[in-house]
């Protein structure tokens, strides 16, 4: 890569990451207003208590000892880049399935508002 290419590279990068990552912004958002107090007890509490099953000196050793420690944050850039990924998958198929638009059966509706003997009226008329 040389430094004329290097401006349409980062160019390229952000047109690939910004609409998974607005996505998955918007996401969180949504959950966070929607759930409301469980939601943020739940992350908060996360936060606090932590959610791993080792400590932070555990965790460090066991990585070390694998050899993963320099490779972390390649892992990491790879599991972001995966979640957007699958988030901008899970909205779109969420939008496919969504009807375009709103549907309704007008007779379903007269018969539930209309008498049942102004619907018989009714019914004969359009016979006609």
């Amino acid at each position: 890569m040389s430094i004329d290419t290097l401006p349409k590279a980062i160019a390229d990068l952000w047109q690939f990451l910004f609409t998974p990552i607005i996505t998955l912004l918007l996401l969180f958002l949504i959950a966070y207003w929607t759930l409301g107090d469980s939601y943020r007890s739940s992350i908060s509490s996360a936060i606090k208590e932590g959610s791993l099953a080792l400590s932070k000196e555990e965790s460090k050793k066991t990585l070390e000892s694998y050899g993963l420690d320099k490779l972390m944050p390649i892992i990491a850039a790879f599991l972001i880049i995966s979640a957007l990924h699958v988030s901008l998958i899970i909205v779109r198929f969420v939008g496919d399935i969504a009807p375009p638009r709103l549907e309704y059966t007008p007779s379903a509706l007269y018969i539930s508002v209309i008498p049942h003997d102004k619907l018989a009226s009714i019914l004969q008329m359009s016979r006609r």
